[in-house]
Protein backbone atom coordinates (compact mmCIF):
# COMPACT_ATOMS: atom_id res chain seq x y z
CA UNK A 1 0.00 0.00 0.00
CA UNK A 2 1.34 3.54 -0.89
CA UNK A 3 2.65 5.39 2.08
CA UNK A 4 2.80 9.51 1.84
CA UNK A 5 4.93 11.22 3.83
CA UNK A 6 2.69 14.62 5.79
CA UNK A 7 4.05 17.54 7.56
CA UNK A 8 2.16 18.04 11.08
CA UNK A 9 2.11 21.60 12.96
CA UNK A 10 -0.37 22.50 16.04
CA UNK A 11 -1.62 25.54 16.43
CA UNK A 12 -0.65 26.42 19.79
CA UNK A 13 -3.58 26.72 22.77
CA UNK A 14 -4.67 30.59 23.26
CA UNK A 15 -5.11 30.63 27.18
CA UNK A 16 -7.55 33.92 26.51
CA UNK A 17 -9.70 32.87 24.26
CA UNK A 18 -12.81 30.69 23.41
CA UNK A 19 -14.26 28.34 20.51
CA UNK A 20 -16.86 29.14 17.47
CA UNK A 21 -20.17 27.43 17.74
CA UNK A 22 -20.35 25.58 21.23
CA UNK A 23 -22.14 21.76 20.09
CA UNK A 24 -21.47 22.12 16.44
CA UNK A 25 -20.38 19.11 14.86
CA UNK A 26 -16.93 20.26 12.71
CA UNK A 27 -16.24 17.86 10.11
CA UNK A 28 -14.18 18.02 6.58
CA UNK A 29 -16.86 19.82 4.79
CA UNK A 30 -17.86 22.37 7.62
CA UNK A 31 -17.62 25.97 6.14
CA UNK A 32 -14.58 27.91 6.76
CA UNK A 33 -14.62 31.90 5.34
CA UNK A 34 -11.67 32.78 3.41
CA UNK A 35 -10.93 29.51 2.67
CA UNK A 36 -12.25 27.31 -0.79
CA UNK A 37 -13.34 23.73 0.48
CA UNK A 38 -13.19 21.62 -2.17
CA UNK A 39 -14.24 18.27 -3.20
CA UNK A 40 -13.13 15.30 -1.41
CA UNK A 41 -10.35 13.13 -2.85
CA UNK A 42 -9.57 9.48 -3.66
CA UNK A 43 -7.33 8.08 -0.59
CA UNK A 44 -4.00 7.19 -1.70
CA UNK A 45 -3.33 4.32 1.17
CA UNK A 46 -1.56 5.26 4.50
CA UNK A 47 -0.66 8.74 5.84
CA UNK A 48 2.34 8.90 6.93
CA UNK A 49 4.69 10.83 10.01
CA UNK A 50 7.32 10.02 9.23
CA UNK A 51 8.45 12.80 7.68
CA UNK A 52 7.48 15.70 9.74
CA UNK A 53 9.14 18.83 8.42
CA UNK A 54 12.04 19.44 5.80
CA UNK A 55 15.14 20.22 7.57
CA UNK A 56 15.88 23.67 5.95
CA UNK A 57 14.19 25.96 7.43
CA UNK A 58 10.13 27.31 6.01
CA UNK A 59 8.40 30.37 6.09
CA UNK A 60 5.57 31.18 4.74
CA UNK A 61 2.66 34.38 4.86
CA UNK A 62 -0.79 34.06 4.71
CA UNK A 63 -4.28 35.80 4.65
CA UNK A 64 -5.86 35.93 8.47
CA UNK A 65 -9.60 35.45 8.60
CA UNK A 66 -11.23 36.60 11.99
CA UNK A 67 -15.11 35.31 13.65
CA UNK A 68 -17.08 34.35 10.26
CA UNK A 69 -15.47 36.98 8.02
CA UNK A 70 -14.34 36.15 4.78
CA UNK A 71 -12.45 39.26 4.14
CA UNK A 72 -8.66 39.32 4.66
CA UNK A 73 -7.59 41.19 8.49
CA UNK A 74 -5.79 44.25 8.06
CA UNK A 75 -2.44 42.22 9.48
CA UNK A 76 -0.98 38.99 7.87
CA UNK A 77 0.07 35.67 9.96
CA UNK A 78 3.41 33.92 9.34
CA UNK A 79 4.72 30.66 10.78
CA UNK A 80 8.35 29.54 10.57
CA UNK A 81 9.48 26.23 11.06
CA UNK A 82 13.08 25.25 12.00
CA UNK A 83 14.19 21.89 12.90
CA UNK A 84 17.55 19.97 13.88
CA UNK A 85 17.46 15.86 14.05
CA UNK A 86 14.61 15.26 16.71
CA UNK A 87 12.76 18.43 17.48
CA UNK A 88 11.58 21.38 15.56
CA UNK A 89 10.02 24.75 16.86
CA UNK A 90 7.23 26.73 14.67
CA UNK A 91 6.73 30.28 15.60
CA UNK A 92 3.98 32.45 14.77
CA UNK A 93 4.10 36.18 13.83
CA UNK A 94 1.09 38.45 13.40
CA UNK A 95 2.37 40.97 10.63
CA UNK A 96 1.25 44.04 11.25
CA UNK A 97 0.20 46.08 7.43
CA UNK A 98 2.09 48.84 8.14
CA UNK A 99 5.59 47.83 7.77
CA UNK A 100 7.27 50.50 10.25
CA UNK A 101 5.98 48.48 12.40
CA UNK A 102 7.84 45.09 13.62
CA UNK A 103 6.66 41.56 13.42
CA UNK A 104 4.59 40.61 16.66
CA UNK A 105 5.50 37.15 17.88
CA UNK A 106 2.08 35.60 18.95
CA UNK A 107 3.13 31.40 19.69
CA UNK A 108 6.47 29.67 19.81
CA UNK A 109 5.47 25.51 20.14
CA UNK A 110 7.82 22.61 20.27
CA UNK A 111 7.18 19.43 18.89
CA UNK A 112 9.29 16.22 19.07
CA UNK A 113 9.91 13.21 17.28
CA UNK A 114 8.50 10.11 19.14
CA UNK A 115 10.32 6.65 19.66
CA UNK A 116 7.87 4.96 17.39
CA UNK A 117 7.89 7.65 14.64
CA UNK A 118 4.97 9.26 15.91
CA UNK A 119 4.79 13.34 16.13
CA UNK A 120 4.54 14.50 20.07
CA UNK A 121 4.17 18.27 21.31
CA UNK A 122 5.86 19.12 24.28
CA UNK A 123 5.73 22.58 25.17
CA UNK A 124 3.51 25.78 23.89
CA UNK A 125 4.29 29.59 24.81
CA UNK A 126 2.99 32.51 24.17
CA UNK A 127 -0.31 34.72 24.68
CA UNK A 128 -1.33 37.81 26.10
CA UNK A 129 0.38 36.80 29.40
CA UNK A 130 3.20 34.63 27.62
CA UNK A 131 2.21 31.74 29.48
CA UNK A 132 4.55 28.37 29.13
CA UNK A 133 2.19 24.83 29.29
CA UNK A 134 4.16 21.94 29.21
CA UNK A 135 2.42 18.46 28.29
CA UNK A 136 3.23 15.77 30.43
CA UNK A 137 3.34 13.17 28.53
CA UNK A 138 3.57 15.22 25.92
CA UNK A 139 0.98 14.74 23.58
CA UNK A 140 0.27 12.53 20.35
CA UNK A 141 -0.26 14.42 17.34
CA UNK A 142 0.28 12.00 14.54
CA UNK A 143 0.34 8.79 14.46
CA UNK A 144 3.71 6.63 12.62
CA UNK A 145 0.61 5.83 9.69
CA UNK A 146 -2.86 6.59 9.75
CA UNK A 147 -5.70 5.69 7.39
CA UNK A 148 -8.09 8.25 6.33
CA UNK A 149 -11.24 8.01 8.94
CA UNK A 150 -8.73 7.16 11.82
CA UNK A 151 -8.44 8.64 14.99
CA UNK A 152 -6.49 8.32 18.13
CA UNK A 153 -6.75 9.58 21.84
CA UNK A 154 -4.87 10.52 24.80
CA UNK A 155 -4.92 12.57 28.81
CA UNK A 156 -1.95 14.72 29.39
CA UNK A 157 -1.77 16.97 32.68
CA UNK A 158 -0.76 20.75 31.71
CA UNK A 159 1.09 22.55 33.56
CA UNK A 160 1.41 26.36 33.12
CA UNK A 161 4.04 28.08 34.11
CA UNK A 162 4.48 32.09 33.88
CA UNK A 163 7.69 34.20 32.48
CA UNK A 164 9.51 33.70 35.83
CA UNK A 165 9.03 29.89 36.22
CA UNK A 166 5.95 30.15 38.87
CA UNK A 167 3.85 27.87 38.73
CA UNK A 168 0.41 29.32 37.06
CA UNK A 169 -1.81 26.69 36.68
CA UNK A 170 -2.52 22.98 36.39
CA UNK A 171 -5.48 20.75 35.40
CA UNK A 172 -6.26 17.53 33.12
CA UNK A 173 -6.89 17.65 29.30
CA UNK A 174 -7.09 15.63 26.75
CA UNK A 175 -6.82 14.79 22.80
CA UNK A 176 -8.24 13.83 19.81
CA UNK A 177 -6.53 14.03 16.81
CA UNK A 178 -8.28 12.70 13.48
CA UNK A 179 -7.02 12.17 9.67
CA UNK A 180 -10.10 13.04 7.38
CA UNK A 181 -8.36 12.86 4.35
CA UNK A 182 -7.65 14.12 1.15
CA UNK A 183 -9.32 17.41 -0.09
CA UNK A 184 -8.91 19.97 -2.65
CA UNK A 185 -8.35 23.98 -1.53
CA UNK A 186 -8.51 27.36 -3.11
CA UNK A 187 -6.06 29.60 -1.30
CA UNK A 188 -4.48 33.24 -2.50
CA UNK A 189 -1.18 31.18 -3.34
CA UNK A 190 -3.04 29.03 -5.82
CA UNK A 191 -5.08 24.94 -5.48
CA UNK A 192 -3.67 22.19 -3.14
CA UNK A 193 -4.59 18.67 -2.88
CA UNK A 194 -4.35 18.76 0.74
CA UNK A 195 -4.08 16.27 3.22
CA UNK A 196 -6.77 17.59 6.19
CA UNK A 197 -5.93 16.50 9.65
CA UNK A 198 -8.33 17.76 12.75
CA UNK A 199 -6.77 17.87 15.82
CA UNK A 200 -9.04 18.59 19.49
CA UNK A 201 -7.64 19.62 22.77
CA UNK A 202 -9.96 20.03 25.93
CA UNK A 203 -7.99 21.48 29.22
CA UNK A 204 -10.08 21.26 32.87
CA UNK A 205 -8.28 23.84 35.09
CA UNK A 206 -11.33 23.73 37.60
CA UNK A 207 -13.64 26.82 37.38
CA UNK A 208 -11.94 27.19 33.46
CA UNK A 209 -12.76 25.09 30.81
CA UNK A 210 -11.40 25.39 27.30
CA UNK A 211 -12.28 23.13 23.80
CA UNK A 212 -9.98 23.60 21.39
CA UNK A 213 -10.54 22.22 17.35
CA UNK A 214 -8.05 22.31 14.34
CA UNK A 215 -8.42 21.49 11.19
CA UNK A 216 -4.67 22.22 8.83
CA UNK A 217 -4.48 21.65 5.55
CA UNK A 218 -1.15 20.64 4.88
CA UNK A 219 0.21 20.03 1.21
CA UNK A 220 3.54 20.07 -0.60
CA UNK A 221 4.39 23.78 -1.38
CA UNK A 222 7.42 23.25 -3.15
CA UNK A 223 9.02 19.71 -4.41
CA UNK A 224 10.08 17.63 -0.91
CA UNK A 225 8.63 20.96 1.44
CA UNK A 226 4.99 20.41 2.71
CA UNK A 227 3.62 23.17 4.47
CA UNK A 228 0.14 24.20 6.15
CA UNK A 229 -1.67 25.79 3.30
CA UNK A 230 -4.76 26.61 5.05
CA UNK A 231 -6.38 26.15 8.98
CA UNK A 232 -9.48 26.88 10.89
CA UNK A 233 -8.82 26.81 14.49
CA UNK A 234 -12.09 27.59 16.68
CA UNK A 235 -12.26 27.45 20.83
CA UNK A 236 -14.43 27.98 23.84
CA UNK A 237 -13.64 29.07 26.92
CA UNK A 238 -15.84 28.63 29.87
CA UNK A 239 -15.22 30.40 33.38
CA UNK A 240 -17.47 30.13 36.25
CA UNK A 241 -20.34 28.53 33.30
CA UNK A 242 -20.00 31.88 31.15
CA UNK A 243 -18.69 30.90 27.19
CA UNK A 244 -16.81 33.04 25.35
CA UNK A 245 -15.74 32.62 21.31
CA UNK A 246 -13.29 33.18 18.97
CA UNK A 247 -12.46 31.53 15.50
CA UNK A 248 -9.57 32.22 13.11
CA UNK A 249 -8.14 31.38 10.04
CA UNK A 250 -4.92 31.39 8.03
CA UNK A 251 -5.03 30.65 4.15
CA UNK A 252 -1.05 30.64 2.34
CA UNK A 253 0.03 33.69 0.32
CA UNK A 254 3.57 33.03 -0.41
CA UNK A 255 6.41 31.44 1.09
CA UNK A 256 9.30 33.24 2.44
CA UNK A 257 11.96 31.22 1.51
Amino acid sequence: MKKRAVVLMLVPVAWALGSCTGGRVIDAMTPAPGIGIGEQLTGEGLLSAEVIYSRNPIIARYDRFEGGSSTPSRDAGEIQVFGDDETWMIERYRIPRDESESPVLERRVLLAEGGDGSVLLRESTGGGRNLTTTFDPPVRLAAPLMREGESFEGSFKPLVRDASGDRNDNGDGSSKVTYLGRQRIETPMGEFDADLMMTELTFDFGPVKIKRTARQWIALVEPGRPMIVAEDITERQTVFGFATTDRTRLAIRSLVR
